[in-house]
């Protein structure tokens, strides 16, 4: 990723991306009551993966944007487990 020019990283992050968001949405898709009744683990292994992915990509821009198109997945979740630390 750190080898493509700028506006190909976009691309090649959301694509990167796909499968754990995908997953991550499955998770969370039920509902707010099935989303609180999920073990913390199902949510951090998802988390995690993007957590791992952003830190190795070296286009700020690319990770700011992919952080950005996934902000309403991280909000549910954020906003319904608040209280899980």
């Amino acid at each position: 990723m750190t080898e493509l020019p700028p506006d190909q990283t976009k691309q090649a992050m959301e694509k990167l991306c796909l499968p754990v968001v995908t997953s991550l949405e499955e998770v969370i898709n039920p509902g707010p009551e099935t989303l609180q009744k999920k073990p913390a683990r199902e949510l951090t292994i998802h988390i995690d993966r993007l957590a791992y992915i952003f830190r190795y990509v070296n286009h700020p821009e690319a990770v700011a944007d992919a952080i950005q198109r996934l902000w309403p997945i991280f909000k549910a979740i954020f906003d319904l487990r608040a209280w899980d630390m």
